[in-house]
């Protein structure tokens, strides 16, 4: 149980946690775009149920984290006139407004060649999937 309470465990989680709301943003988005399959739909619900039972076992170890249901990304959903992040489609202005303490999640945002990333989307996508960002636009 020490392990659980060290600061590097905490970042950890911490840092798990982001990776969670880059994909609850994407998949906000994504839901409302044509393109979007039953599989990714499946696969989006397995991570659901894998995060809520992340949760349960952190909250047994005093691991206390924002309460996710409390945070609702389709505000951030808006037409092509605002600008957005190329990666999960969302606005890049406001974001600091959904989340409940925003000092604990990172809602900075980058311009790189010409489009807008949420830092936390680039950097998962760049340490993830590949090493050049998309530049995905919305269908709608």
């Amino acid at each position: 149980m020490e392990v659980l309470q060290q600061i590097r465990t905490r970042d950890y989680v911490q840092h798990l946690q982001e990776i969670f709301h880059v994909q609850k943003r994407i998949y906000t988005a994504a839901v409302l775009e044509p393109t979007t399959t039953s599989e990714l739909i499946a696969l989006w619900k397995q991570i659901l149920v894998l995060w809520t039972n992340l949760q349960s076992f952190f909250s047994t170890a005093h691991l206390h984290l924002l309460n996710d249901d409390d945070i609702d990304y389709s505000s951030l959903v808006f037409g092509n006139t605002h600008p957005y992040c190329s990666i999960c489609l969302l606005s890049t202005v406001g974001i600091d407004t959904v989340l409940p303490d925003s000092s604990t999640f990172n809602t900075a945002y980058l311009t790189f060649a010409g489009r807008l990333y949420h830092a936390p989307c680039a950097n998962f996508y760049l340490n993830v999937i590949d090493g050049i960002l998309p530049s995905l636009k919305r269908a709608s």
